[in-house]
């Protein structure tokens, strides 16, 4: 963003060689009154006048170039992540999905990267503005960088002195950090609450049968039922001894965003699982004021509509196989669904998976190279439908598929139909302070706001869970 020391003196340089150029010039075409000390201090001063404007002319588009990239900086974009399915499933119809941050150009990747690091430094640092331009130094940008910088976001007193938002690519780190939100359709809402027509799969077709202006007698009618998408705010908290100093907000601000976005995905994945608005959760761990009772999630789905659930208390490939076969109307295409099972699962039980006459599903290697996962060290499919494991669906449940505190030896997994889920997504990952002087600590929060739901009628058959294994 800054200009180098050799671009510098390539400007002087050439500047000045214009300068002598004009000089020459000037006093030859003088002629005789060359000499004269008001001439030469005539063509002194005309010749320090073209420098200045040469240099200023440089200076302007320099300050102009720095403020359109200290506003892109702090401008969040509305894109949505990449699936991180796309790479192993042949769908790729999420057209809603706006273009992600990713396909941006280098500096406008850098120039967000730069945004977020003063966004951790107003927060954490005791001394934000000072702290701010050694940052800014060692990422090269001069002193008149350093000054744009802090004028355009110094307020008051200098603690508002940066963008109250943090960059679409740190949004999207939250976004791909998890296992199970990258999973589903993902949108950006509009407002705090966004009303959206409850679907079942395929929209109707019709033919028109009479006349261009005839009326259409066909069946049409249409679904009234609605989806209410509510944006809910799901928090982030850590707390510091004190806030850090110069260095080492510099040296460790990349670190805790790092953690603290990837703590975020991975509680949007415990709520994308777990989640239940009932007053009485399904788990009986789960209190008041926990972010796992923002929204219904996939095993209240499955609890809720059972036709298709499977008890795996013998756990073999036919039982499992049993789960999508009664996915009625949502299994004609394999790769438009997910398998999602424990890590534990996918470790202790897939990989010898075998089926009801006691045959292994997956031939022994020999030696030969290929997709067999005992030589790959993945189970990336089954039975043509994807796998994806994630740590954090429970291990701890019941023979029911709940947690009760008492028998805590099962696990469950599930097979879901992934447009069956939209994720709302407000955009507006922030973060904020409070320093607390009795204790002379300091807690953050960083707050993403969204909504996950489920876009189908309730009946449908679109999320199904094995259980009881």
């Amino acid at each position: 963003m800054s200009m180098t020391s050799d671009e510098l003196t390539t400007l002087i340089k050439g500047a000045v060689e214009d300068g002598m150029a004009e000089l020459a010039a000037k006093t030859a075409a003088a002629g005789p009154t060359a000499e004269d000390p008001l001439v030469q201090e005539r063509i002194a001063k005309e010749v320090d006048a073209k420098i200045a404007a040469a240099m200023a002319e440089h200076q302007e588009k320099y300050a102009l170039d720095l403020e359109r990239k200290m506003a892109e900086m702090a401008m969040v974009q509305p894109g949505a992540a990449k699936h991180v399915v796309d790479e192993v499933l042949t769908d790729k119809s999420f057209a809603f999905v706006s273009k992600p941050i990713g396909k941006c150009n280098e500096l406008e990747l850098e120039a967000q990267k730069m945004h977020d690091m003063l966004y951790m430094i107003g927060v954490l640092a005791a001394e934000p503005v000072p702290t701010a331009k050694a940052y800014l130094r060692s990422q090269g940008v001069g002193e008149e960088g350093i000054a744009k910088a802090l004028d355009s976001y110094t307020s008051g007193s200098g603690s508002e002195w940066v963008e109250s938002v943090f960059s679409s690519q740190f949004v999207e780190r939250i976004a791909l950090g998890g296992k199970l939100a990258p999973l589903f359709p993902r949108f950006t809402m509009a407002a705090k609450t966004v009303y959206v027509p409850a679907a079942r799969g395929l929209m109707n077709a019709y033919l028109t049968t009479g006349s261009e202006n005839a009326a259409t007698t066909e069946d049409t009618s249409l679904d009234s039922a609605q989806v209410t998408f509510t944006a809910e705010d799901v928090n982030i908290y850590r707390a510091f001894s004190d806030n850090l100093d110069q260095d080492s907000v510099i040296s460790v601000g990349g670190l805790i965003q790092a953690q603290m976005a990837n703590s975020m995905a991975e509680w949007l994945d415990r709520i994308i699982d777990n989640g239940d608005i009932t007053s009485t959760h399904h788990d009986a761990d789960i209190a008041s004021g926990d972010p796992r009772k923002a929204w219904n999630g996939l095993r209240e789905k499955a609890l809720t509509t059972t036709t298709a659930n499977a008890s795996l208390a013998t756990f073999n490939f036919d039982n499992m196989l049993s789960i999508p076969a009664a996915m009625d109307g949502y299994n004609d295409d394999p790769a438009k669904l997910t398998w999602i099972v424990p890590t534990k699962t996918y470790w202790a039980k897939l990989f010898t998976l075998k089926d009801s006459a006691n045959n292994s599903v997956w031939l022994p290697a020999n030696g030969v190279s290929g997709a067999d996962p005992i030589v790959s060290g993945q189970v990336g499919w089954l039975a043509g439908i994807p796998v994806v494991a994630s740590g954090v669906l429970r291990t701890d449940l019941n023979a029911s598929g709940v947690y009760d505190a008492s028998t805590t030896t099962k696990a469950a997994l599930y097979c879901v139909y992934r447009d069956a889920w939209w994720l709302g997504d407000r955009k507006q990952v922030t973060i904020e302070s409070a320093r607390d002087v009795k204790t002379r600590s300091t807690d953050v929060v960083l707050t993403w706001r969204g909504d996950f739901q489920h876009v189908f009628t309730s009946t449908d058959l679109t999320t199904a869970m094995g259980y009881n294994y």
